[in-house]
């Protein structure tokens, strides 16, 4: 078989791998505990809305795939490398491509895609320039996803309907299951342990990089070969794999979005949308961008403290400290890039650029560095900020805050935070706490394990998904 021939069979793979993934989500989500009928009923609706929507019995679906190495984080998830398209009608599967995100952005690298943005503080109209490669830009996911459909359209020709987010945690997930993978066209042996360094190594200085081939052929070839093996499991050895992908669904490693307003509200309604939280009480979203071009992410440990002091009169100042350690002890991975003609890193020190989404109108008090307002994104006041870390090294950057509101504050009173994960996560440790003046008592919390110490109840936690805080304070 040509070499032609054989990246055909295995895109061809790649894409209904991908559906069947997807298929996955729905059932592992429909077999959750829910308490409530109304709240089923809903949620069955929904499901069927999202089911319906991708039978595709009434006209052919479009759905635009990227893939989003969340080892060299972004701010909508990870940098999109590699690009797939398939259209799906009346149930049928049709692959289209999966490509190098290189392939369509160097189609049509000029005139290049225009956006006009309102950022900073003033309000500033900017006229930015964005390729596919560079679409996730920013906090909310489906406006990411969005840009990404409109660049795409440009650059291929083809119509998008909706477009799914997926992390390489999902290949990860399946290599637990598995075992390793043996890929005899690179001689290489992929296991849950090495498949990202392997993979990146394999991308970046492999024979298919060297001879001008695309070189995310060898993801194809992995995903083939999966495929082969999950198309012999029995239905009752593929339920094992649900629970993982759940967890993916709650990590955001898997995101969705849809133009069909309808079907678009049922995937927020389901958690697969990766859009910033509506929420009125104390919330924080926050996402990174590495400026490196490593592949770093994965290596770095990340901590977070937040400290609420609410006062007598209902006012919250709120601290925070970010942590971030490099967790390898030096430069690792050395290859020779040829297109560069010369050896590069593939883990090294990393730079990113954090951002933080506030609620609208919240008052900055100090920050231990450059803390800006750069951006409004669904109702919150977007700020930026940088990190640097070496090999080896951990560093902190603290920010002192006011929310824009006050607490009312009566005989009993319930204080709510939210942090919201970006898509793509890695987990985050969380060190949460809350002071509240000295003659309120706590009553209930949604966390069965805390300290209190002189009013100042304090949350430890390890998380990859969304942290929900709720509290209820009485009068002594």
């Amino acid at each position: 078989m040509g070499k032609s021939a054989k990246k055909s069979s295995l895109v061809k793979s790649l894409a209904i791998a991908t559906v069947v993934f997807g298929l996955f989500i729905i059932i592992a989500n429909l077999g959750g505990l829910i308490d409530k009928v109304v709240i089923k009923t809903t949620k069955i609706n929904n499901y069927k809305i999202l089911s319906d929507y991708l039978l595709a019995q009434n006209k052919p679906l479009g759905i635009l795939l990227l893939f989003e190495n969340n080892s060299e984080v972004r701010h909508g998830g990870g940098f999109i490398g590699t690009v797939g398209f398939i259209d799906i009608e009346k149930g049928a599967i049709k692959p289209k491509s999966i490509r190098s995100v290189y392939y369509y952005d160097h189609k049509a690298e000029a005139p290049g895609y225009y956006e006009e943005t309102t950022e900073g503080s003033n309000g500033e109209k900017v006229m930015n320039t964005y390729t596919l490669r560079n679409s996730g830009v920013n906090m909310d996911w489906p406006r990411n996803a969005r840009r990404a459909a409109n660049i795409f359209e440009k650059e291929s020709g083809m119509s998008v309907d909706m477009v799914v987010g997926i992390t390489p945690d999902i290949l990860k997930s399946m290599l637990q299951k598995t075992g390793p993978i043996y890929l005899p066209d690179y001689r290489l042996t992929i296991t849950a342990d090495n498949i990202m360094e392997t993979l990146q190594m394999e991308v970046e200085s492999g024979t298919d990089k060297a001879q001008r081939d695309d070189p995310k052929s060898v993801i194809t070839s992995l995903a083939n070969k999966l495929m082969g093996i999950l198309s012999q499991k029995s239905i009752g050895e593929l339920y094992g794999y649900l629970p993982d992908i759940d967890r993916l669904l709650r990590e955001r490693q898997i995101v969705a979005y849809s133009k069909d307003l309808r079907v678009e509200q049922a995937i927020k309604d389901l958690g697969y949308s990766g859009g910033l939280k509506a929420f009125s009480g104390d919330y924080m979203g926050f996402s990174e961008s590495s400026g490196s071009g490593t592949k770093t992410g994965s290596y770095i440990k990340r901590d977070l403290s937040r400290q609420t002091t609410i006062s007598d009169n209902g006012e919250s100042l709120i601290d925070i400290t970010f942590e971030r350690e490099h967790l390898a002890m030096e430069n690792l991975y050395r290859y020779f890039d040829p297109e560069f003609n010369g050896y590069k890193y593939l883990v090294g020190y990393d730079q990113v650029d954090i951002k933080l989404a506030l609620p609208k109108g919240s008052e900055i008090i100090s920050s231990s560095g450059s803390f800006y307002l750069t951006d409004r994104e669904n109702g919150y006041d977007i700020y930026i900020f940088g990190m640097t870390v070496q090999p080896s090294e951990k560093k902190a950057f603290n920010i002192r805050y006011k929310q824009p509101y006050r607490q009312v504050m009566g005989d009993t009173f319930n204080y709510t935070s939210y942090l919201q994960m970006p898509m793509g996560t890695f987990g985050v440790g969380i060190k949460d706490c809350v002071q509240v003046p000295k003659n309120y008592v706590l009553l209930a919390s949604n966390k069965p394990n805390f300290t209190n110490s002189l009013g100042n109840v304090c949350y430890d936690a390890d998380t990859s998904s969304d942290y929900f805080l709720s509290l209820v304070y009485g009068k002594k």
